[in-house]
C-alpha cells in the first residue's frame, strides 16, 4: 500500500514523501507456552527469589544483590521470549516481549515453511524461538538463520503464511 506522508525537513519546509510503503497485517497468532516451559520458567525464578528472601535478612547487601538478578532474568525472559507472529504481505513478524523488539523475514527470504512435532522441536540447529513441542512451525530461509516458532494454531498459520508468499511472488 503507498500513502503519502507530509513532514517537515531540517530546513522547516513542507514535504510530502509517497515512497513510503506500509506492509498490510495479513494474519496474527500468539506464542503457544507449553505447561513443561512454564514450570521452568517458575522454577528459574524461583531460585533467586527464595536465595534473595534468605540473604536479605542476614545482609541487605547481598538480598538487594539477589533481587537484582532477579529482576535482571525478569526482564531477560520478557525480552527474549516470543508473544506473537505476525504475517504481513511481504513480511513474518515475529513479536518478542513487550514492546518494540521483532525479528523480522522477507517473504522472499523464506525457502520452505512446515511442521515439526515431538523432539524434531528440540532438536534444531537454527535460532529456536519455540515455546512449545506439540505446535512448532520450522521456517526454511534462503539466506540467514532457519528460524523455529510456536504459534497457537500451526497449521492455519502455515496456511496463511502460505497464502502471502503465493500472492506476493505471483504464483
Amino acid at each position: 500500500m503507498r500513502i503519502s506522508i507530509l513532514y517537515f525537513n531540517i530546513y522547516g519546509k513542507l514535504k510530502m514523501d509517497s515512497e513510503i510503503i506500509m506492509s498490510m497485517l495479513i494474519y496474527e497468532d500468539k506464542a503457544v507456552y507449553d505447561t513443561w516451559l512454564k514450570v521452568v520458567l517458575v522454577v528459574v525464578l524461583a531460585i533467586p527469589t527464595i536465595l534473595a528472601i534468605s540473604r536479605i535478612a542476614r545482609n541487605t547487601e547481598e538480598g538487594l544483590a539477589g533481587f537484582g538478578v532477579l529482576l535482571f532474568i525478569i526482564i531477560l525472559f520478557r525480552i527474549i521470549l516470543p508473544r506473537r507472529f505476525q504475517v504481513y504481505d511481504d513480511k513474518l513478524r515475529i513479536i518478542l516481549g513487550g514492546g518494540p523488539f521483532a525479528f523480522n523475514i522477507p517473504l522472499d527470504d523464506i525457502r520452505e515453511v512446515k511442521p515439526r512435532k515431538g523432539i524434531q522441536a528440540f532438536l534444531y540447529t537454527g535460532l529456536r524461538f519455540a515455546t512449545s513441542a506439540n505446535h512448532t512451525v520450522e521456517i526454511n530461509r534462503k539466506n540467514g538463520v532457519n528460524v523455529l516458532i510456536s504459534p497457537t494454531n500451526d497449521e492455519m498459520f502455515i496456511d496463511q503464511l502460505h497464502k502471502a508468499r503465493k500472492t506476493m511472488l505471483g504464483e
